[in-house]
């Protein structure tokens, strides 16, 4: 009648890449109990020659497991500077963009005034071209007006010399 297998605390279940050195140690734990039982069950000349390779099998499982932990622990290593440059990365493009958006919006901002300055300047052309016409529009009046008070005047002195030769 056969014995229901022993579990080992899970250190069969797991994926081989897992595989941790202490599951190894773990291994060899429940493989050494099983070997004690045949010896008991059937002597010790029974697993001479299996004992050996099992002892070799479990010493190239371990080396595994450290080195599988090596990569694993250089792989994890890897990923975090891998991110840590992603991070790195995505800041200053964030950044540059923030910038880049920034001296956009400056330009804009210049632009826009640049519009408004040329707009004044030219209302202020306008106004400027306005009053010229005003003043020589004025100025033509004044000359009128000059020209017709010398005029009235012509005649108010003609009329006064008329009135005093009349006398």
């Amino acid at each position: 009648m056969e014995e229901p297998e022993e579990r080992s605390d899970g250190c069969f279940d797991g994926p081989v890449s897992a595989l941790t050195v202490d599951d190894v140690y773990k291994i060899a734990k429940a493989i050494g109990t099983d070997v004690e039982k045949l010896i008991d069950a059937c002597g010790k000349e029974s697993v001479v020659g299996l004992v050996t390779k099992t002892v070799k099998v479990l010493e190239l499982l371990e080396s595994f497991a450290s080195r599988n932990n090596a990569h694993t622990l250089r792989e994890d290593e890897l990923l975090k500077t891998f991110e840590t440059i992603q991070l790195q990365q995505q800041k200053k493009r964030l950044a540059k963009e923030a910038e880049d958006g920034n001296d956009k919006h400056e330009i804009r901002e210049l632009h826009q005034k640049e519009q408004q300055w040329r707009r004044r300047c030219e209302e202020l052309q306008l106004q400027v071209q306005q009053l010229q016409e005003d003043r020589d529009e004025l100025h033509h009046r004044l000359k009128g007006s000059h020209a017709q008070e010398g005029t009235i005047n012509s005649i108010h002195i003609t009329c006064s010399c008329y009135q005093e030769v009349s006398m």
